[in-house]
């Protein structure tokens, strides 16, 4: 349904973690979030973000959307890119690596940590050639 629907409108005020709009990313659907700081929305990159509560201004949007349908598309496939970086793994991973920093702050850790190693590849290069393909 996420893919097949025009938008999908994963209203962040709602709904504080981002599940909702992740979700939709991941089946490749369009992501409109609230303006409240979802870390994964690039706006016209992989999502939709919505600066007010009035529904003119998604329906500017939508409009956008249907007029420009290879930006649409490319948006639809940058939000899939995405949503591979924002799984519970990759959770547990970036935790992990704050965890470590401050225990380096704090003198307590030494040497390089390997936080990383559970990744696949690095998010950005992935979406960097997303973007240019």
């Amino acid at each position: 349904m996420y893919r097949a629907a025009d938008a999908v409108l994963a209203n962040s005020g709602r709904e504080p973690f981002g599940l909702v709009g992740l979700e939709a990313m991941a089946a490749g659907g369009t992501v409109f979030t609230g303006s409240t700081g979802e870390d994964y929305a690039i706006p016209f990159v992989n999502s939709i973000v919505l600066e007010t509560g009035s529904p003119e201004e998604i329906v500017s949007y939508l409009t956008y959307l249907q007029v420009h349908p290879d930006k649409h598309e490319r948006m639809r496939r940058l939000a899939v890119h995405t949503a591979r970086y924002f799984t519970w793994e990759a959770a547990v991973d970036n935790l992990i690596g704050k965890l470590e920093a401050q225990a380096r702050v704090q003198g307590i850790l030494r040497g390089k940590p390997d936080f990383r190693k559970n990744l696949r590849s690095d998010p950005c290069d992935e979406i960097t050639a997303a973007c240019t393909s």
